[in-house]
């Protein structure tokens, strides 16, 4: 049987994960993969030639990225269906996650097609191992860049209690985690740079700890970030306010006891009102 090709069927589509910074985190799996399929769709086959070389992986490679994935559609079709196996890769991490491959995955499978992930380095999962965030979290890709929209995502997991993840690029970094700072001050940021990399770093601090620390050094290098917006209770806001209208102490568990707010909280703000 040639490499590549698979006996009286179709091929498959193999979805592979490559590394995100050091080479040798390339799976053995992977490597099996790479070195038997028909060919690579690469997003950019001078960084896969690098890997590729690294592993002395010789397959031939096809370019693969946003401008090109829709006219390839159909040739990787007819490839796939002509029995050959192929390999999908993004420069790093894993086709399809904020990377080009998404498109390509859904046509295979939409003409009943085999599609196979080969699962591997992850900057998410890299930096919650090393900074746990024990809560909820909501994947957002890239930073939005259309106005608001990050905010909205911050608003939404602060009254949620959840965190967001994200990719942010250098020169938008600081302008994302000012904004932060701004709405919800206080809120932890663990942010990593250039995992599995030379130069990896993490930090793991309130979000002004690590603004003052940068100063207004320029930032470099591929980032990851976890916000966990700090978000101020309802109840809490609610207590300042009748404080503020001067309301007796009975007058105010009162007025928390109808509103839900748990009494404990309301007799700890009660004690500074003023008596019947």
């Amino acid at each position: 049987m040639r490499a590549g090709r698979s006996e009286g069927g179709q091929g498959v589509l193999y979805v592979c994960a490559t590394p995100i910074g050091h080479r040798d985190d390339l799976g053995a799996r992977a490597v099996s993969v790479l070195s038997t399929v028909a060919a690579i769709l690469a997003e950019d086959t001078r960084v896969t030639g690098q890997l590729l070389a690294h592993y002395g992986i010789k397959v031939p490679m096809i370019r693969l990225d946003q401008h090109t994935q829709r006219h390839r559609l159909d040739t990787v079709w007819q490839r796939l269906c002509a029995g050959e196996s192929l390999a999908l890769v993004s420069d790093a991490g894993t086709p399809g996650v904020c990377d080009p491959g998404g498109e390509l995955v859904a046509h295979v499978r939409d003409k009943g097609g085999r599609v196979v992930p080969i699962p591997g380095p992850n900057a998410l999962m890299a930096l919650l191992s090393v900074a746990p965030v024990s809560m909820p979290y909501v994947w957002v890709g890239w930073v939005p860049r259309r106005a608001g929209e990050w905010g909205q995502w911050l608003r939404r997991a602060a009254t949620q209690g959840m965190a967001v993840a994200a990719f942010e690029s250098p020169n938008r970094l600081k302008d994302t985690l000012q904004q932060v700072a701004a709405d919800y001050p206080g809120s932890r940021v663990v942010l990593g740079k250039e995992l599995t990399k030379p130069y990896e770093r993490v930090w793991d601090a309130p979000v002004e700890s690590i603004l003052l620390e940068w100063g207004e050094g320029e930032l470099k290098g591929e980032w990851v970030l976890v916000v966990v917006p700090h978000h101020v209770p309802q109840w809490e806001e609610t207590l300042t306010m009748l404080n503020e209208l001067g309301l007796t102490r009975s007058q105010m568990i009162g007025v928390c006891r109808i509103m839900g707010i748990p009494k404990n909280k309301a007799y700890l703000y009660a004690k500074g009102a003023s008596h019947d």
